[in-house]
């Protein structure tokens, strides 16, 4: 019987906060422009109007 081994991979960008602990984490799989950019535009999203 024949198989070959089959991996998934996630990847977690992710933004952190110094001042106050908060943090923002996109879990995707693949590394790519695009997926980047979907990253930024969900995080950009995430609480706009907090300083």
């Amino acid at each position: 019987m024949k198989y070959q081994h089959a991996f998934l991979n996630t990847y977690l960008y992710d933004s952190y906060s110094p001042i106050n602990g908060d943090s923002f984490t996109y879990e995707i799989e693949g590394t790519t422009s695009k997926i980047f950019y979907k990253y930024l535009v969900e995080f950009s999203k995430y609480k706009p109007y907090e300083l």
